[in-house]
């Protein structure tokens, strides 16, 4: 099998291939099959067509070393060219080599060896079972992989059986990670986009689109080392074993149940790593409690497989409960902070009501706070704010008048800052300009009305003292005209 025959990639749909003029001129200058490009490769044919990238087959002329093309839309300086850099600087005999890059147009063309062997999964289908000692070669000689990666900066995020060969001779086995094409640098201070495949990917990742950087993002490819060893050990997923009675295992249902192993949706089911149904006993289940436990703290890296290879006794925290320390939303992590200014915005408005007011169902905001332990104080003074709605002035008004300023202070002392309504900063000029919008509208004219009630600034100045200062002026301005009003009898007409 060829070395990324089977490897899935991140990169542009084929369909932006050839769209525009560029593309068109550069598609001349790319690799085509049986020609010689850039004067040392010559392109053999396609491998398989994965429908978002171009791989190719080639050979260099001068050495006759079989290497792998990969084509996909890129330039020099993106976060891929410093991921590459450092790719090439690595030579490690259980690691596909990185060799070179060259730029086409507005595409990258990436060269790296060829991997003999043949895939994980295939050789596992081969054998009736795996013994301990070929277990534990291949657990060393990707833990390995996965710590030189590491100590260069950088993270796979994509190892799964079907990126990692095996060779067999008398030499014993020769394992080598491939799947070049999901290696991020997880240094600096942007945020990371990696595909998530929850067959493989950790209970931290799930149903995430951006990822936090730095070194904890490690542990990613720690949980994926026990996934891999979990299913040498079954000859299968272990999610093919929690399927319904039907036993329709096609690929929808297999990242439904994965996806709903990794966020322990079931209270009564197993842990994400489902060690537990596995009913091992020994070295093997103490590996794979390790490095499948829920908490990215308590989960294994390098030092612990490493002790476990030499038979030392090694720790497992597999029953340790993951915290989660911010809010899953929308494809990325959040603080509360975060998230309230996001639900703050107009574009979000319409979603921030059941953020706020369905505290009791999962995904919420609100949920999310109240089962947060260093959010207790958070979910104290929600609770209480959700009280002061029963009170005077708020429970005399219309109900969805008070439900919109229950949510407007809600957001505020979430967000930690600035009284915002549907995007918009809330002060007396911005009231003025509400009410002239709706002059004829009655529900507007309560909103105005209950947000210069002194009774709302205490809600409101310990988050925002210049709105709360702001509010307060036009209330005396209207609380004196009301008082000439009364005191002349203009609205009776005396």
């Amino acid at each position: 099998m060829s070395a990324l025959s089977a490897s899935s990639v991140l990169s542009a749909p084929r369909a932006a291939w050839g769209s525009s003029s560029d593309d068109q001129a550069a598609a001349g200058l790319l690799p085509v099959a049986d020609s010689l490009w850039q004067e040392v490769y010559h392109v053999i044919a396609p491998i398989d067509d994965l429908g978002i990238a171009q791989l190719w087959r080639a050979f260099r002329t001068d050495t006759a070393v079989e290497v792998v093309l990969r084509v996909l839309p890129g330039v020099k300086g993106d976060a891929r060219s410093e991921a590459w850099t450092r790719l090439c600087a690595i030579d490690f005999p259980y690691l596909q080599k990185a060799c070179e890059v060259h730029y086409v147009g507005g595409y990258r063309v990436e060269v790296c060896a060829a991997i003999k062997g043949v895939a994980l999964d295939v050789w596992r289908r081969g054998c009736a079972t795996v013994e301990l000692a070929a277990l534990e070669t291949i657990v060393r000689q990707l833990s390995e992989a996965i710590g030189i990666l590491h100590s260069s900066g950088l993270a796979s995020l994509g190892m799964q059986p079907n990126v990692i060969f095996i060779q067999e001779d008398k030499a014993g086995l020769h394992c080598t990670l491939g799947g070049l094409d999901t290696i991020v640098c997880f240094e600096g201070d942007k945020l990371i986009p990696a595909l998530v495949n929850p067959l493989y990917a950790p209970p931290e990742a799930a149903t995430l689109k951006l990822h936090e950087p730095g070194p904890a993002i490690c542990g990613w490819d720690w949980w994926t080392l026990g996934r891999v060893t979990q299913e040498l050990i079954l000859g299968h997923h272990v999610v093919d074993d929690l399927l319904e009675a039907d036993r329709e295992k096609n690929e929808q249902m297999r990242w439904a149940r994965a996806e709903a192993l990794l966020l322990e949706e079931d209270i009564n089911g197993p842990r994400a790593g489902v060690v537990e149904v596995m009913k091992l006993e020994g070295r093997l289940n103490v590996l794979l409690r390790g490095l499948l436990a829920s908490s990215p703290e308590g989960r294994w890296g390098g030092e612990f497989v490493d002790r476990w290879l030499q038979q030392k006794s090694v720790k497992e925290n597999y029953d340790d409960r993951r915290i989660e320390l911010k809010f899953r939303w929308r494809g990325r992590l959040f603080t509360v902070p975060e998230a309230a200014k996001e639900l703050q915005t107009a574009e979000l408005w319409s979603e921030a009501s059941q953020h706020v007011f369905k505290g009791n169902v999962p995904g919420m905001l609100a949920y999310f706070v109240s089962h947060m332990p260093d959010q207790h104080l958070v979910h104290k003074q929600l609770g209480d704010l959700l009280k002061f709605a029963a009170t005077d002035p708020l429970c005399s008004l219309p109900p969805a008048v008070s439900r919109e300023v229950v949510l407007m202070l809600a957001l505020l002392q979430l967000a930690g800052s600035k009284l915002i309504w549907k995007g918009r900063w809330i002060g007396g000029e911005t009231l003025r300009a509400l009410l002239a919008e709706e002059p004829n509208n009655p529900e507007r004219l309560a909103f105005v009305r209950v947000l210069i009630d002194r009774s709302l600034a205490s809600q409101i100045e310990k988050y925002d003292l210049e709105a709360a200062r702001s509010l307060a002026t036009l209330g005396q301005v209207v609380t004196d005209a009301e008082v000439l009003i009364r005191r002349f009898g203009w609205l009776t007409g005396k």
